[in-house]
C-alpha cells in the first residue's frame, strides 16, 4: 500500500464526524480489532459485462485479491468473453442476464441477486483498479467505518481516470448493502435513499471506457444522450440529467433546451459563492456549456457575466 493508512484514501472531512471521531478512527489500535469480526466482512465485486473478451481479465485480476467473491453478469457476449471469466477459480462467478437499457436496472438486480455478503464493490468491465492494498486493510478500513462512525447507508466515491479524458469522475461504487439503498436514473445512474452518507476518497479506477474504440463499439454517445433524454423526462428539475446531456445534441432534440438551460443558470448563479469542483461539478459544467453558448452566438457581455 503505497500511503501508510489507508484511512488517508478518504476524505472523512465530508463523513460529519466530528474532529475527535476522525482522531478516533486513526487512533484505533489495529492490535485490538477482533480478527474474527473483520473476517466475518464480506466484499462482493459486481461486474457487468459484454463482449469484452480484451478488457475483462485485467478487472477481474485487479480486484480478486480483495474480494470475497466477484459476481460476473454476462449480458449476452457473443465474443470469448464467458470463456474467460469460467476461466477463474470458485470465487468468480458467472451467470447471465438479458440486457436491459437501464442502468439502475441492472444494477439493482445484481446487487438483489447477491445472497453473501454485506458491502458491495462495484467496478466496469473496462475498469482496473489501480490503487494497491490488501484485502485485510480494505476489510479493517470498511470495519472502523461501520463501527466507529456508525453511519447509516454508507456510500463510498472512487476517483475514476483515463488516459483518453483529462475530466476525473467520482461514481458511487463501494457500500454496504441495504434494502433502502437503490440505483436510480436509466444512465449515469446514482444510488439513493432516505438517509445517505456519501464519502468521496481518492481510491482510483483506471477506465478504458472512454476510448475512442471502446465508445464506437458500444455506440455510447448516441445511446447515452437518448437515455439522458429519459431521465430528463422522468425527473425535469435534476440538474445533473440536463448537465450530462451533450450541447448539440440537446440542442437537435430537447425543444426547450435553451429555456431550460437559462432557468438552471439562473439558480446556480444565486448561489455561486458556495460552488466546489467535487460537489457541484455538474453546476460548472453546465455553466461552461451556458459560455460556450453566449460565445457562440456573439454575446460576449452575458458571456463574461457568466464566468
Amino acid at each position: 500500500m503505497e500511503n501508510n493508512n489507508i484511512l488517508d484514501y478518504i476524505n472523512l472531512s465530508e463523513s460529519g464526524l466530528t474532529k475527535s471521531e476522525i482522531q478516533q478512527l486513526y487512533s484505533y489500535d489495529t492490535q485490538q480489532i477482533n480478527i474474527e469480526q473483520i473476517e466475518q466482512i464480506k466484499v462482493n465485486v459486481i461486474i457487468l459485462v459484454k463482449n469484452q473478451e480484451k478488457l475483462i481479465k485485467k478487472a477481474i485480476d485487479s480486484v480478486l485479491s480483495i474480494a470475497d467473491n466477484i459476481y460476473v453478469f454476462d449480458t449476452g457476449s457473443t465474443d470469448g468473453t464467458k470463456k474467460v471469466v469460467a476461466s477463474y477459480p470458485e470465487k468468480v462467478h458467472l451467470s447471465e442476464k438479458e440486457w436491459v437499457e437501464d442502468y439502475s436496472y441492472m444494477r439493482n438486480y445484481a446487487m438483489k441477486n447477491i445472497t453473501e455478503g454485506e458491502w458491495i464493490f462495484i467496478i466496469d468491465s473496462d475498469e482496473s483498479l489501480k490503487t494497491k492494498f490488501s484485502q485485510l486493510e480494505f476489510k479493517i478500513m470498511l470495519y472502523l467505518l461501520d463501527y466507529v462512525a456508525n453511519l447509516k447507508n454508507i456510500v463510498l466515491t472512487i476517483r475514476q481516470e483515463s488516459q483518453e479524458n483529462s475530466i476525473v469522475g467520482y461514481p458511487q461504487r463501494i457500500f454496504k448493502k441495504n434494502s433502502n439503498l437503490n440505483f436510480y436514473g436509466v444512465v449515469h445512474e446514482e444510488l439513493r435513499a432516505p438517509i445517505i452518507k456519501n464519502i468521496s476518497t481518492e481510491i482510483t479506477l483506471h477506465n478504458l471506457g472512454t476510448a475512442t474504440e471502446e465508445i464506437k463499439k458500444f455506440d455510447k454517445v448516441k445511446r447515452y444522450n437518448n437515455l439522458l433524454l429519459k431521465n430528463i423526462q422522468n425527473e425535469p428539475l435534476y440538474i445533473k440529467w440536463f448537465a450530462l446531456l451533450d450541447y448539440d445534441f440537446g440542442k437537435e432534440n430537447l425543444p426547450d433546451y435553451h429555456k431550460r438551460m437559462d432557468f438552471f443558470c439562473k439558480l446556480i448563479q444565486k448561489n455561486k459563492s458556495n460552488i466546489t469542483y467535487r460537489d457541484d461539478v455538474f453546476e460548472m459544467t453546465l455553466l461552461a456549456k451556458k459560455i460556450y453558448d453566449n460565445i457562440l452566438n456573439q454575446k460576449f457581455d452575458e458571456a463574461k457575466q457568466n464566468i
